[in-house]
């Protein structure tokens, strides 16, 4: 009973690591893939049009083929507890 309220109350504190992505930002002319890893227990999640990903955001799940059209990739670590890493 104690953890779960302290989660609930400090939950704003707990912090786990922003994935790792393996492509630079930049404008590329050949098709290139979106790479994501993440801590052990966490799911990524990301979007296309630069907003914050959240849980609802569509999951990643293998490499991301980046679209020939201008994007803004942004994705988020949660892990089962519903904490969120940095963006």
């Amino acid at each position: 009973m104690f953890r779960k309220l302290y989660k609930r109350k400090y939950k704003s504190w707990l912090k786990i690591n922003e994935p790792t992505v393996d492509l630079k930002s930049g404008e590329y002319s050949t098709q290139e893939k979106i790479t994501v890893t993440a801590d052990s227990g966490c799911s990524v999640y990301f979007t296309t049009d630069g907003t914050t990903p959240t849980k609802k955001s569509q999951l990643y799940t293998e490499p991301i083929k980046i679209q020939k059209k201008n994007s803004i990739y942004c994705f988020v670590a949660i892990d089962d507890q519903g904490i969120t890493s940095s963006v």
